[in-house]
């Protein structure tokens, strides 16, 4: 994955919460915009969900992305 892959992410209208599938098994999720930071080197980013718990992720640990859409309304 590349920075560019994760740009895509980042500004996709309407921004969908996505999971990083990392090399080692973990997943790393995003589910807010506000939740991601991509390095000015392109080959990190640093995902952020709570104030007091922070990932750095390689880029070239991830091997894939698993897409969530936005809720369902019920009926």
């Amino acid at each position: 994955m590349t920075a560019e892959d994760v740009r895509r992410l980042y500004w996709a209208e309407p921004f969908l919460p996505f999971q990083l599938v990392l090399d080692d098994g973990r997943e790393v999720l995003v589910s807010r915009r506000e939740h991601l930071t991509i390095a000015a080197t392109g080959d990190r980013i640093t995902v952020c969900p709570r104030l007091e718990d922070f990932e750095i992720v390689d880029l070239s640990t991830v091997k894939g992305v698993r897409m969530f859409g936005p809720p369902v309304p019920t009926v």
